[in-house]
């Protein structure tokens, strides 16, 4: 089943809000360890940042993937018809020229 444009946008934001956050307590937590001090607004500001970017890389990577899907099943659709033709004589000119020179 094809996924649409939308709902390929509401599975990635609702996957990156979940994230979201984790992310920041994340960041609360392992910050200090690498001597860096934010209050809890910047950690907030950063895990936003990287959010956005977040959910436009996962939009972008699914609608690729959702692509290549459907390319791939052209190509074996077309392949299969092209197979199918050449199996019942209708192949076209290359099956025609082939047998015009066997007579």
């Amino acid at each position: 089943m094809k996924q649409s444009r939308l709902m390929s946008a509401v599975e990635a934001v609702t996957n990156v809000a979940v994230g979201f956050g984790v992310a920041v307590m994340t960041q609360a937590l392992v910050f200090p360890l690498f001597g860096i001090h934010a209050t809890m607004g910047e950690h907030v500001a950063i895990g936003g940042v990287f959010t956005v970017v977040s959910v436009i890389r996962s939009y972008a990577l699914r609608r690729f993937f959702e692509a290549v899907r459907v390319r791939g099943a052209a190509e074996t659709e077309k392949t299969a018809l092209g197979a199918v033709s050449f199996r019942s004589g209708r192949a076209g000119g290359a099956q025609e020229a082939s047998s015009s020179a066997i007579r």
